[in-house]
């Protein structure tokens, strides 16, 4: 789901990762900071930037028919994954809810819309075209969103798309963003509103507490094969995320144990030790009562890496681990 989150300034994707070999050997590996199931706290900025114009790229397609069957039914199924809490859909018009005073491009044409429901609040989506030009829209939402009850907050304009962050000054529940898009390729605009009201937050459901494990996920290709998963047979892989550069990989895998945090710690001092591996206790970025231990290959820190073992929040019966590892490419796989 998209969010605005109203700033002076867009915040950056993510700051390069330095490889392994540029790193003083005295110096500790990046922290894994707190981050929802393991994945880099900057990964949702990266999503604001894409999931618009995907979103708006899928439900053209798909209420326009090009998706074969067409129509609601289908492009919810297909956006379902995109979002977090109770979906409905809506074919050519507006979602009940959907603030009326909520200024609409004239002429434009309803292609869908959605209401989620979730415990942070309740959002709405909407989907428009228009045969006018994206300069003649921005300069009618530029005006439009910065009149009472609105006020712009952020506004960008590139070869990427165009867009603006709004919120309303008499009611700090709401804030939304207005992203517009042109297709060379079918020569019209398409205008994503996405409109989020923290006031009508959805009560948690009983089903919302019951923690269900899920069936592990694969290693990703290029994990360190000598690099161990604690009790693999028995543990369950959550997530898992890569990301490479001409000097180095990055892994970071969350999985869960029911073995407790000193278990897990135990384990990998142990074991990293035996190798003659260095192994410090870590302090630095750890959350609530996790434990934690930064680790490295020897002095050439090829491989250098930090792991963090705390209690699961959805269910105290496991114990989450995030395993950071950043790879010299130098290094090979580790067979």
């Amino acid at each position: 789901m998209t969010e605005y989150n109203p700033a002076p300034e867009a915040a950056p994707l993510a700051e390069p990762l330095p490889s392994p070999e540029s790193q003083p050997s005295s110096e500790s590996p990046p922290a894994p900071t707190a981050r929802r199931q393991g994945l880099p706290p900057w990964l949702p900025y990266l999503l604001l930037a894409v999931v618009p114009a995907a979103v708006v790229g899928i439900l053209v397609y798909a209420f326009a028919g090009g998706g074969g069957k067409g129509g609601g039914g289908d492009a919810a199924g297909i956006l379902e994954g995109f979002f977090a809490g109770s979906l409905s859909s809506h074919a050519g018009e507006l979602p009940t809810g959907f603030p009326e005073e909520f200024p609409i491009y004239g002429g434009a044409k309803i292609v869908a819309s959605f209401a989620v429901e979730a415990e942070q609040g309740t959002n709405y989506i909407a989907v428009f075209t228009t045969s006018a030009s994206t300069e003649a829209v921005y300069k009618f939402y530029s005006e439009s969103l910065d009149e009472e009850p609105w006020q712009v907050e952020v506004e960008s304009a590139s070869e990427q798309g165009t867009g603006f962050g709004f919120s309303r000054p008499d009611d700090a529940d709401i804030q939304g963003s207005v992203t517009i898009y042109h297709s060379g390729l079918a020569d019209i605009t398409s205008i994503y509103v996405s409109f989020r009201d923290f006031s009508l937050a959805r009560a948690p459901q009983p089903e919302d507490k019951a923690f269900q494990l899920s069936q592990s996920r694969p290693l990703p290709q290029g994990f360190p094969e000598d690099l161990p998963i604690y009790q693999a047979k028995s543990s369950v892989v959550l997530d898992t995320y890569v990301e490479r550069s001409p000097g180095s990989r990055v892994f970071i895998i969350s999985f869960l144990t029911k073995d407790s945090q000193n278990d897990v710690i135990d384990f990998y001092t142990e074991e990293f030790s035996k190798r003659g591996w260095t192994v410090n206790d870590s302090a630095t970025g750890l959350t609530g009562f996790a434990l934690g231990i930064d680790f490295s290959e020897g002095t050439s820190q090829s491989l250098t890496g930090r792991i963090q073992a705390d209690d699961f929040d959805q269910d105290d019966a496991y114990t989450k681990v995030d395993l950071y590892v950043q790879v010299s490419s130098s290094r090979g796989r580790g067979n």
